[in-house]
């Protein structure tokens, strides 16, 4: 179990540990809520976007991170709220009891047993082809598209038009949240210090 020490100006030293109390929203700056989008088998998608992001947290903060200890909220519809519960459902210890990356292998073995593949039309060819199929090659490629979309450019919709377009030197999603982790990790070690102090 990794931990990480802050020497505060006072000569305390501020323990940031896997065992330490999520912080209060009023202990921060910034209220942070994390909002999962529904779709069936496509809940694979946000789940790899949510590794990557735990593991960049875990790169600043230790292996024991989790996504549940960075956000004040954490919210889904549908398969969402699936990925939601994983991810907020705590152990014996009172941490995370899953990972972003045990939701991936979850969703692998289970998903089948929960949405079968044969409640959808498998008819439809390219892009009007369902998602929602349960297939092994199907679950493998959703999780391919979650990471490919890490590599493309940060985008907004245009209200105007309605066209998604990509923001003027945004850089890509991956850059992006590994900017977001830091912002995030910046904020639970601000709101553990203040804790201390009280």
């Amino acid at each position: 179990m990794s931990s990480l020490g802050v020497r505060l100006p006072s000569s305390k030293v501020l323990n940031i540990s896997p065992a330490t109390p999520k912080s209060p929203p009023s202990q921060g700056n910034i209220v942070t809520i994390l909002s999962i989008d529904g779709g069936g088998v496509r809940g694979l998608i946000p789940a790899a976007i949510l590794a990557f992001l735990e593991s960049k947290l875990q790169e600043l903060d230790g292996e024991d991170a989790r996504i549940a200890d960075y956000f004040d909220v954490i919210s889904g519809t549908s398969t969402g709220g699936l990925v939601a519960t994983m991810l907020a459902a705590p152990n014996k210890q009172k941490r995370p009891l899953f990972s972003a990356k045990d939701i991936i292998s979850f969703y692998n073995e289970n998903i089948p047993k929960i949405f079968p593949s044969n409640r959808y039309d498998d008819s439809l060819e390219g892009t009007a082809a369902s998602m929602d199929n349960s297939s092994n090659q199907n679950l493998l490629k959703l999780v391919q598209i979650g990471n490919g979309l890490l590599k493309k450019p940060v985008s907004r919709v245009n209200l105007e038009n309605g066209n998604i377009e990509p923001l003027l030197n945004g850089g890509s999603n991956e850059e992006e949240l590994i900017r977001f982790a830091k912002i995030l990790s910046d904020e639970r070690r601000m709101r553990l210090l203040r804790m201390q102090m009280e």
